[in-house]
Formats: structure tokens, C-alpha cells, sequence
């Protein structure tokens, strides 16, 4: 019962109190951002491979496949996209969001190496680089 009293005796105060309440909660509501999709963002892994004056079809058939049979298994992959190119092969690796990508850039590493070890590949395409780019955003 006080309130009611209090509010009863004192209207000026009561109106003055839910005049800046409604004031400041119109103003947190405006500036509080809401975002109804939230950035995220996968990490991902480039590799590339040079074999200069070959046709896509040889690259393809000679090192392109090779390689993403390894790169298949690595863990936390999350899509793989190849293309052949006249002299040049690129694999793109895109990863699990939140994957640590200095992890799947190792283990991409190790995986490459093995490739390069097999005797009946080219020996000339070891040349290749494997790079990571910042992120990709989803949507």
C-alpha cells in the first residue's frame, strides 16, 4: 500500500520516473544491435601446383587426383573444390568452423608430402605451395 500512497501524494515524481524510463529504454532498445545472422566464418586452404605446358587432362589424371585422395581424409574437412588449369592444379580446402586451421594446415602438409613421395608421379610438379586465405563468410 505505500507505493499506491506514495504514487497517490506524489504524481509529478511518478509521471517524471516513468517518462525516463520509457526514455531510456526506447534508447537501449535503438542502439542494442541485433544481428539476426550471426558472421561466421570457416577457414580455408589453398593448394596449389605448378606443372608448366601440361593439359588440364594430364594434371588432372597425373597429380590432381592423387592429391585428393590424401586430402580427403583429413579431419575437420568440411568441402574440397579442385580445378585443372593449363599448367596448373588447385585444390581448395574449406574447413569446420571453429577447426583450428594452423592444425589443418599441417596436417594438409603431411598429406601433400605423401603425395610427393609416390615414384610415379612427375617429379617436376614438386614446385607446388599451399597457402591459407583469411576466412570465408557464411550466409
Amino acid at each position: 500500500m505505500d507505493i499506491i500512497r506514495f504514487s497517490i501524494q506524489n504524481p509529478v515524481k511518478v509521471t517524471v520516473g516513468v517518462i525516463l524510463t520509457l526514455l531510456f529504454g526506447g534508447l537501449a532498445l535503438v542502439a542494442t544491435p541485433v544481428q539476426l545472422t550471426p558472421d561466421v566464418e570457416r577457414p580455408i586452404i589453398t593448394v596449389s601446383t605448378v606443372w608448366p605446358g601440361r593439359s588440364p587432362e594430364e594434371i588432372e589424371q597425373s597429380i590432381l587426383v592423387e592429391q585428393e585422395e590424401k586430402l580427403k581424409s583429413v579431419q575437420g574437412l568440411y568441402k574440397m573444390y579442385s580445378t585443372a588449369e593449363l599448367g596448373r592444379a588447385m585444390i581448395t580446402l574449406e574447413f569446420q568452423v571453429g577447426h583450428d586451421i594452423s592444425r589443418a594446415l599441417q596436417d594438409v602438409s603431411n598429406q601433400i608430402q605423401e603425395v610427393r613421395s609416390y615414384p610415379q608421379l612427375p617429379w617436376c610438379w614438386r614446385n607446388g605451395f599451399i597457402s591459407t586465405s583469411a576466412k570465408v563468410g557464411l550466409r
